[in-house]
């Protein structure tokens, strides 16, 4: 929330402009509405140097339906000082996916560099009850 808040503040007047987290009731963790749209972000963040992430049946069909709002943020590394934050735009859209690579306040295009590996398997979860 911090690195789209501080985008903002520098393109708009945060009167035109929010970043919300919406984690507790919607498919994804945070909106961003400002004079572009809206852009629905998931974030999936990891301790170690570790950059995959694991999409829920339910946020993959929210992301094919909302694909041209919808972004997922890998950040990697929280246990130490310096993160590692891939943005990732229409990831599951073949050929269309592009991906960003966040270095201090400014974004870098890597889609050319590096490439994305699917992998598709139905997620359960478990609990333990006495």
């Amino acid at each position: 929330m911090k690195i789209e808040r501080k985008k903002l503040e520098k393109r708009y007047d945060m009167k035109s402009a929010s970043v919300e987290d919406v984690s507790l009731k919607e498919h994804y963790d945070i909106r961003v509405i400002d004079q572009e749209g809206e852009r629905c972000i998931e974030v999936k963040g990891y301790g170690p140097l570790w950059l995959t992430a694991g999409v829920t049946p339910s946020e993959y069909t929210f992301a094919m339906e909302n694909k041209d709002r919808y972004w997922l943020y890998i950040v990697a590394n929280l246990k130490k000082k310096k993160h590692v934050i891939l943005k990732i735009f229409k990831l599951f859209c073949e050929g269309e996916s592009k991906i960003y690579a966040v270095i201090g306040e400014t974004e870098e295009d890597i889609t050319n560099d590096i490439r994305i590996h699917i992998v598709s398997k139905e997620r359960r979860f478990l609990s333990v009850v006495g």
